[in-house]
């Protein structure tokens, strides 16, 4: 298994949505957009290193940046009012780890195929979600067919089987650390967890680590526009029995939360 999908499904356990392996915005995206970074409302695909591709924004204008690509059929943007959007600065404190590990101050273990994943925020993150999804949902519902049709016959993307993922959520910062430790040693891990460090040790494994963002010269070294967690709707489809296309919605705050439904739904 890849790291970054090792990454996902150890993290998104703890709760706070989809984890990207992947935060950092793609570096050809319009300056305006990339210093934002993913948006509520963005509509895109997770892709193979974990990273997210938007593909439009249903609550900009056909002509807005976000939407480079185009806009499906019948496109009409949602206006969002300032009190739909809850927001909290410094959700994650200064210095937070983020891991399977539920001791943060040298945790240690025995068992020899071990895996750990942690995300580090030396400079904390915020969070922003919109107040009523359930708003989401009824326009992915009438128009998720058109949203593939879309992005599998215009703009020519692979998705064959693979979902889109309408964001209605997400947590950023400024600056993270990802690590992963796969088939741990039984001997000796440790790690010490204070603001601007993070710290294993091991005898043998795989192991994977890497920080971010690099910026560019002259890019602002503080912007909050690394999304290290997504929160949303996950719309998936499949052919059904009669050749006609069935749709299936999941909640992806919990990526355990499944459904063998072949009509529309959604789990919270």
């Amino acid at each position: 298994m890849e790291s970054s999908e090792i990454y996902c499904s150890v993290l998104i356990a703890n709760g706070h949505g989809l984890p990207l392996f992947l935060p950092s915005p793609p570096d050809d995206l319009p300056d305006q957009i990339k210093d934002i970074g993913i948006q509520i409302g963005d509509v895109g695909l997770v892709c193979y290193d974990g990273g997210f591709d938007t593909l439009f924004n249903i609550c900009r204008p056909p002509e807005d940046p976000a939407n480079r690509f185009g806009v499906p059929p019948a496109f009409v943007s949602i206006n969002l009012g300032p009190n739909e959007i809850e927001q909290v600065s410094l959700f994650h404190r200064i210095g937070l780890v983020i891991s399977n590990e539920k001791s943060s101050r040298r945790p240690s273990t025995t068992d020899p195929s071990k895996t750990i994943a942690a995300l580090h925020l030396p400079e904390g993150a915020s969070k922003s979600d919109l107040r009523s999804p359930e708003s989401f949902q009824n326009i992915a519902r009438q128009n998720a067919v058109a949203w593939f049709e879309f992005v599998f016959e215009k703009l020519q993307r692979s998705i064959k089987d693979s979902p889109l993922y309408l964001v209605t959520g997400v947590t950023k910062t400024s600056s993270w650390r990802i690590t992963v430790l796969d088939n741990c040693s039984d001997e000796v891990r440790e790690w010490e967890d204070y603001p601007g460090s993070l710290e294993f040790r091991w005898d043998n494994g795989s192991f994977t680590q890497f920080r971010g963002p690099n910026h560019p010269p002259g890019e602002d070294q503080r912007a909050e526009n690394q999304t290290v967690f997504i929160r949303g709707f996950k719309i998936s489809m499949r052919p059904s029995e009669s050749a006609q296309h069935v749709l299936r919605s999941e909640s992806f705050q919990d990526e355990e939360s499944t459904t063998e439904d072949v009509n529309f739904s959604c789990i919270q």
